[in-house]
């Protein structure tokens, strides 16, 4: 608006504004100067006008914030993580991790099986199980629930939308939960798969608030009831973000550092939560599949709060401290 007032202003003298450019003229007027303007000459004077405008529209620095979005993880199972490189059959992958029913929270790293090839799409991903059998799965397996886990890092501090985006999803027998930070998602379908054919084109929005600075863990779930079982996943994480004019880092993006420490971690049972300053907020425990496991105000009197967790499950826990200024994330680990 400001660039259009001075631009006004520089022509005032030399222009004349509607109606009279509207006006289909066959005489010729005279102008300010003596000199005759045709209506032909106006129309340049109006096109030179117009470009002048919006060239110092371009000039003119935004006051509000430009949204971009990003793909900050890749999702695919049996991909080489950030390409698009198949992992070998028979080789660990390096994007997730599976918790077996008999130890949900005790977390290995799955591994490529063959087998279920013919059921995944070309270049998109492999099929992941915690039981292999040379190359293939083994059916030495587990009736019940596995949890395969991944994680992401997020560095800004405004994201005003997030989601997760499958183009593939298959499990044996189905995929049945989504959660990410121990916060639940429908699917849609409710179960993504019965093994095959693979579901397709599954996008979860996510609320920003269940997103935090730092370390966010995604976990699905898959049922079996029957020998064999497997996980299958093509897709990814994206989230937008604020940029804002005028900031000197990565399109306007600000890191938010550490505002707590956790120690010891690992831990045997008690540990304290250390605030840089003292603050009002909320500490929250809990632990993978999302059940909260303690809760502690912060009063903005004390830096430190110690938690007894001696009596709690061996695995790990998501620690997450929220206050007025910002939400921070550690991962604790109970031995």
């Amino acid at each position: 608006m400001f660039a259009v007032l001075c631009y006004c202003l520089l022509l005032k003298k030399q222009i004349t504004l509607f109606p009279n450019f509207m006006l289909r003229e066959t005489r010729k007027a005279p102008n300010r100067v003596g000199t005759t303007q045709t209506p032909i000459n106006r129309m340049k004077t109006l096109k030179i006008a117009a470009v002048a405008l919006l060239g110092l529209a371009a000039l003119t620095p935004a006051t509000g914030n430009a949204q971009t979005g990003i793909i900050v993880h890749d999702l695919s199972t049996g991909v080489v993580n950030g390409s698009t490189s198949l992992i070998a059959y028979g080789s660990p992958d390096d994007t997730w991790q599976v918790g077996k029913p008999d130890r949900p929270l005790g977390f290995q790293t799955p591994s490529v099986c063959t087998n279920l090839s013919s059921w995944a799409v070309n270049g998109c991903g492999r099929w992941i199980t915690p039981y292999l059998d040379g190359t293939g799965p083994s059916s030495n397996t587990q009736a019940g629930t596995y949890n395969y886990r991944t994680a992401f890092t997020l560095n800004y501090h405004c994201f005003p939308w997030a989601k997760v985006t499958f183009s593939y999803l298959g499990g044996d027998n189905n995929v049945t939960g989504f959660s990410i930070n121990g916060h639940s998602y429908p699917l849609s379908p409710a179960t993504a798969n019965d093994f095959n054919p693979l579901a397709q084109n599954i996008v979860i929005n996510l609320d920003p608030s269940h997103l935090v600075i730092g370390s966010n863990e995604i976990l699905v779930q898959v049922h079996n009831s029957e020998s064999w079982t497997g996980f299958y996943a093509c897709g990814n994480v994206s989230v937008g973000y604020c940029s804002r004019p005028g900031r000197n880092d990565q399109q306007g993006v600000m890191d938010v550092p550490a505002s707590f420490s956790v120690a010891p971690n690992p831990s045997t049972g008690r540990v304290t939560i250390a605030m840089d300053r003292a603050k009002t907020g909320q500490a929250v425990l809990t632990d993978i599949t999302g059940r909260i496991v303690r809760q502690v105000g912060l009063n903005g009197d004390a830096t430190q709060y110690v938690l007894d967790l001696s009596g709690e499950r061996k695995g790990l826990y998501i620690l997450t401290v929220r206050t007025a200024e910002s939400t921070a994330v550690r991962k604790l680990t109970l031995q």
